[in-house]
């Protein structure tokens, strides 16, 4: 028996005849016939396919032991009054890709096991025997493998025996059984037969399956929560390769249990995407989908600052997503009763540059073309750790970009007054005025007051950014990463210096502008 390679759309099968005759003189003649039945069903079958292989023992006038190539196999036996027993062999030889392997059993093709004579009365039963053992006179039997005297009863269709259990794809993969009939003078001469078959059974694939996702919708950045099945495969711990949104892989994803999983949404255009979970056992289901439905920061208004309560009250927070790259940053609606981005702007082109227009940024016209050479990765600082080393769930853009003055306002070459311009999403700007220890204008000003900065730099910056800044941000000098909040305004203090917020942890007086060549990071207050 021949199968061919495993496919996942069909299987195969094919037949051998098998003939043996045994010689009792010139009166006395019984064949036995044996149909073989060999199939190869996918993974995960509902029904088997079968196919018939016919074998024969004959009573005839002399001893002779003939085995023919497939598909015809002959057996001459002379019986004596003691019996005589005569074996012959079935070859099964599987090939399969099926990364579980395959199972392959053996049975009567009924719940009789006895080979019936063609006179529909006198037959031969099968060896009773379920342990090896020698065989009965006029009983026949089977044994897995050759060059044993020993035989086990024939099963029934109900009980059928295994014969291998594969446990990975295999080729070539050769199984002999061996039939054996004993017989004397004292059984009534003709033609016996029954049927046997064989089965392989590709084993059953673990494969992923998906089931349902939570929260659904979700926006990007999120965490999400996939529950579905196998996601261990065929073992204890994690077999998951990927999980993709949309045909987009998580950002990060942490398989939790074998029916568990969850997903940091990758930044992916609203509307629904399908969630497809793949293993080293295959790919699940893809028709659980997720609905993506960001609120951006270009459709943030002052209607929806206004109707937002302050920090930390519950709704004062809110995750918006900047249209222009699909970052998602967390705003809070601050002591000054402004909408403040508490994280630091991350926007940065994927090429070479980017160009910015009065759509989706804060231009009052044209566009703006920002260069990625002009800006600063903290993040990616050689001996820097604070920025890379933050928690990227907490702060999904660590200690985002930095920039200078002259970016930040979109190329401004003003020399006093605030800029009209700058790089944050529209309807977004830099904040007017400064505000460090000592001196405080305008909406940086407002802001140091009413989260009450004081005028000790240790413990006002501890104050300040331990809540509502949600974190340090690394200042104009990579060296102070973890020490200085210091932020861009949009005010001109000269044609060389720029007003900014800053504040320092420990020794130190910050400045309440700076050189606007200097790369620093920008937060943005909703207009």
């Amino acid at each position: 028996m021949t199968f061919s390679k495993y496919s996942a759309e069909r299987g195969c099968r094919s037949s051998l005849l098998l003939l043996a005759h045994l010689k009792l003189g010139a009166v006395f003649a019984f064949c036995l016939f044996f149909a073989f039945v060999a199939t190869l069903l996918p993974p995960n079958p509902s029904s088997a396919v079968t196919a018939d292989t016919d074998v024969g023992v004959t009573v005839e006038s002399a001893i002779a032991l003939t085995v023919s190539p497939q598909p015809t196999l002959l057996l001459d036996i002379f019986p004596t009054p003691l019996g005589l027993e005569v074996a012959e062999e079935i070859t099964a030889t599987v090939n399969t890709n099926n990364v579980t392997g395959y199972t392959l059993t053996m049975n009567a093709i009924s719940e009789s096991t006895a080979l019936i004579h063609t006179n529909g009365t006198n037959t031969m039963p099968s060896t009773p025997s379920t342990t090896a053992a020698a065989l009965p006179t006029n009983n026949w039997g089977y044994y897995k493998g050759t060059g044993s005297n020993t035989f086990l009863r024939i099963p029934p269709l109900s009980t059928p025996d295994t014969l291998v259990n594969a446990i990975g794809p295999v080729s070539n993969d050769i199984t002999i059984v061996t039939i054996g009939a004993k017989a004397d003078i004292s059984i009534l001469p003709g033609v016996y037969s029954n049927t046997l078959v064989f089965t392989a059974v590709p084993n059953y694939v673990p494969e992923p399956t998906v089931v349902s996702v939570s929260p659904n919708p979700a926006r990007p950045g999120a965490t999400i929560t996939i529950t579905g099945t196998n996601f261990y495969g065929t073992g204890v711990s994690s077999a998951v390769t990927s999980v993709t949104i949309g045909g987009v892989s998580c950002t990060s994803f942490s398989v939790i249990s074998n029916t568990s999983l969850t997903c940091v949404l990758p930044n992916l255009t609203d509307g629904t995407h399908q969630i497809v979970v793949t293993t080293n056992m295959g790919v699940s289901n893809n028709d659980v989908t997720i609905t993506l439905d960001a609120p951006t920061m270009q459709d943030f208004s002052t209607a929806t600052c206004t109707a937002m309560p302050v920090y930390p009250a519950v709704g004062s927070e809110v995750d918006l997503m900047d249209a222009r790259d699909m970052k998602v940053y967390k705003i809070r609606k601050l002591a000054d009763n402004k909408c403040w981005m508490v994280d630091n702007l991350a926007l940065q082109p994927t090429g070479t540059s980017m160009v910015l227009d009065n759509i989706t940024s804060d231009l009052a016209s044209g566009t703006y073309t920002l260069l990625a050479a002009n800006v600063l990765d903290p993040n990616t600082a050689a001996g820097q750790t604070y920025c890379a080393n933050l928690n990227a769930v907490t702060f999904p853009h660590k200690c985002g970009r930095q920039y200078s003055w002259s970016v930040s306002t979109a190329g401004s070459t003003i020399t006093t007054g605030d800029a009209p311009n700058s790089i944050c999403p529209k309807n977004w700007r830099l904040p007017t005025g400064y505000a460090n220890i000592v001196s405080r204008s305008g909406e940086f000003g407002n802001l140091a007051n009413a989260l009450n900065f004081g005028t000790d730099a240790n413990a006002s910056v501890a104050n300040a950014i331990g809540s509502p800044w949600r974190g340090i941000a690394a200042g104009n000098d990579l060296s102070v990463q973890s020490t200085h909040i210091i932020l861009w305004g949009s005010g001109a203090a000269s044609s060389a210096n720029a007003y900014l917020l800053a504040y320092y942890i420990g020794a130190g007086s910050p400045p309440s502008n700076a050189d606007k060549t200097r790369a620093q990071p920008l937060r943005c207050v909703a207009r």
